[in-house]
């Protein structure tokens, strides 16, 4: 039932995530740094380059090609600091959600590229319960979303935090 409405309104207003998209979660818990991190492969495919046999698909033994791509990128581009001391994640969790076919109507400029993700959970251990922790975020593609063909400015990553109960939602800039 929900798909056609979302349908109606992606034909009325536009879609805004036809094109690179990234969910970042970030738990500060004891013991732990976890970032959760779910993105499409368009955003894949604007910071890895990982031969598919189709680029509107990622078959079974594509995946952990995929996946080894992305926790090298991560850990070269994204750095996370506990207490400051600069900790390497480990890639706890890898997964590749079936897309929701009657969906693709919403993203008519990236189709299928657009409407599949993959997620990835990176876990940085702490010593102890953290007391500080700076997360500097790597990957900024090309917002196309903004309606700009070519010369698209860098997106802006929001990032949900969630420590000591409290939530906070913060935006990583390439800047």
């Amino acid at each position: 039932m929900m798909a056609p409405l979302a349908i109606l309104l992606a034909a009325i207003i536009g879609h805004p995530n036809d094109g690179p998209d990234v969910d970042v979660r970030v738990r500060i818990e004891d013991g732990k740094v976890v970032a959760a991190i779910m993105m499409n492969l368009v955003f894949c495919d604007e910071i890895v380059d990982v031969p598919r046999s189709d680029k509107e698909d990622l078959a079974p033994d594509e995946e952990e090609p995929l996946r080894s791509a992305l926790v090298a990128y991560l850990k070269q581009h994204n750095k996370v600091r506990v207490d400051g001391i600069e900790v390497t994640p480990q890639a706890t969790r890898f997964e590749v959600p079936e897309p929701e076919h009657s969906l693709l109507p919403l993203f008519p400029r990236f189709g299928m590229r657009a409407l599949f993700k993959v997620r990835l959970t990176l876990t940085y251990a702490a010593l102890s319960p953290p007391s500080r922790v700076n997360f500097v975020w790597g990957p900024f593609p090309p917002d196309y979303a903004l309606g700009f063909e070519s010369e698209a400015p860098p997106m802006e990553v929001a990032a949900v935090i969630l420590a000591q109960g409290e939530e906070e939602v913060i935006i990583f800039l390439k800047d």
